[in-house]
């Protein structure tokens, strides 16, 4: 499917909040609410558009985000897929990937602790000893998202659109809560009357709750996932081991990030063998390369290495696998 600009611009309102309605696009998008509808259905059915979901800051009810990066051995397409499929659907796992590089897998883990977090991990290499050659983890901290402007080849105007992570304080949901963010981050689009349904309340108390994952920025944000490769894209993924990393240095990277259009989010606080993890959206490797380059080339006192991954495959994104 080759885009228009009208389609690039609905993919960028959406990734900025999905929860728009047909009239809010239509004004921005500067089409009728008909014609709004009908790119988005086509966007859905090719598969540019993947997921219509919401970013849930789990820091606030108390889970930590630990990203396992994999090197497999003696694997092949069989083996290879039920490790994913245990991933996916047996462990509290927010995004799972594959990827072209030093690593072959990414497993994103969500736990409340760092006991709960080895059961979960030790369960998986237990299950699939012969097939892991090794593993690192990297505990994510703060790591803010920014808008993808280079959809309409426009610079930045914004540093982020949302945070996951940072200084949090833990935040108390109950039962109606934990049933709506899971609706919401497996379609944010979801209309209330749906979630009524789904819930079985009432549309005074889910408007009210929602409401409130809102204000709490529990809830933090409304996007889409993107199928990259079906819109000329790649996504690459850049793990950097970083010196003198002082909150004036973290400041000076996130503007500078917010001001370069194909950088996506970055990981600014992180624990593991590397502290930064950055990503980049870029239409080929050479792109890339010149955007990392100048990146490099800004911040050339704090780096002391850095790997390059390219995500091959995304099996699953989900801020609420619970």
């Amino acid at each position: 499917m080759k885009l228009d600009l009208y389609d690039r611009k609905i993919l960028y309102y959406l990734d900025m909040n999905s929860r728009y309605t047909l009239g809010e696009l239509g004004k921005l998008v500067r089409l009728s609410k008909n014609a709004i509808s009908h790119r988005i259905k086509n966007l859905v059915k090719e598969g540019i558009i993947r997921k219509f979901y919401s970013v849930i800051n789990t820091q606030k009810l108390g889970y930590s985000y630990f990203k396992v990066y994999f090197k497999l051995q003696n694997t092949n397409e069989k083996s290879e897929k039920e490790i994913i499929d245990y991933i996916i659907n047996k462990i509290p796992s927010l995004w799972v990937n594959s990827w072209e590089g030093r690593y072959d897998l990414m497993a994103g883990i969500l736990a409340k602790n760092i006991e709960e977090f080895y059961e979960i991990l030790n369960s998986l290499i237990n299950k699939f000893r012969k097939n892991i050659q090794s593993y690192d983890i990297f505990i994510v901290i703060s790591a803010p998202h920014f808008k993808k402007n280079y959809l309409l080849e426009q610079s930045k105007s914004q540093a982020k659109i949302e945070e996951f992570g940072g200084k949090t304080e833990i935040i108390e949901v109950d039962d109606i809560d934990r049933k709506i963010l899971k609706e919401m981050a497996e379609n944010s689009r979801i209309q209330i009357v749906e979630l009524v349904e789904k819930i079985n309340s009432t549309i005074d108390i889910i408007r009210y709750r929602l409401k409130k994952l809102n204000e709490n920025e529990i809830i933090q944000g409304y996007r889409i996932l993107i199928d990259y490769p079906k819109i000329n894209y790649q996504l690459y993924k850049v793990l950097i081991s970083a010196q003198n990393l002082d909150k004036e240095a973290e400041k000076k990277i996130i503007e500078y990030c917010s001001s370069i259009p194909n950088i996506a989010d970055i990981i600014i606080r992180g624990i593991g063998s590397w502290n930064i993890e950055l990503q980049i959206d870029a239409k080929n490797s050479q792109e890339f390369h010149n955007i990392f380059k100048d990146f490099k080339n800004k911040f050339n006192n704090l780096i002391k290495s850095h790997e390059t991954l390219l995500m091959i495959n995304e099996y699953k994104l989900n801020y609420f696998p619970f």
